[in-house]
């Protein structure tokens, strides 16, 4: 198991809500807030944003919709070159990731701190960091990385479904479809 003194906590907000819940059940020894408000629009990529000066070898990614509390049982399960995400089956049997052999990084999940960033290259070297990279950046990571999936479970906040989500605004389905078909054409290559 890897200590939680080598791990590198990113926790993504869109702001507007308490991440004291959160930040109290977190064991690493280093922790970073994300704020997307604060931010600009920089979306999903702002997790990685968050992450690249660390000097910590490990990096756990969670969102802040819902509550995650198993870090010994995810941290025992890492993997080298691989994401570790938790991904309950009921999640991922409802919306397609499965399918599409993706991977969930905001539920709680580890890997080594380099992992994202061959797969946000290989994305940018053929499509444009446009406003879709921002905000699906996780969908590309999740589909051009190894991963294994754990069903960890969560607990899920109540304001999870307020507006201002990405996945609660408008055509947010057919923009992530079209991130997904884009890296399918990337994987296809």
């Amino acid at each position: 198991m890897i200590s939680p003194d080598d791990v590198c906590a990113v926790i993504v907000t869109r702001g507007n809500v308490d991440l004291g819940p959160i930040l109290a059940t977190l064991p690493y020894s280093e922790i970073r807030v994300w704020n997307d408000r604060w931010r600009g629009s920089q979306g999903c990529y702002g997790r990685y944003l968050a992450a690249w000066p660390t000097c910590k070898p490990f990096t756990y990614y969670q969102d802040d919709d819902l509550l995650f509390t198993a870090h010994h049982e995810l941290l025992a399960a890492y993997e080298p070159d691989k994401i570790v995400c938790n991904m309950p089956s009921p999640w991922y049997e409802t919306t397609g990731y499965d399918i599409l052999d993706q991977c969930l990084v905001g539920a709680g999940s580890i890997m080594d701190s380099s992992i994202p960033y061959p797969a946000i290259d290989r994305y940018l070297n053929t499509y444009p960091a446009d406003n879709l990279f921002f905000d699906y950046v996780d969908v590309a990571v999740g589909m051009l990385t190894p991963y294994t999936r754990l069903d960890l479970g969560y607990q899920v906040l109540p304001y999870a479904s307020e507006p201002g989500r990405i996945y609660t605004t408008p055509g947010a389905a057919e923009r992530k479809a079209e991130m997904q078909r884009r890296v399918m054409e990337l994987r296809g290559r």
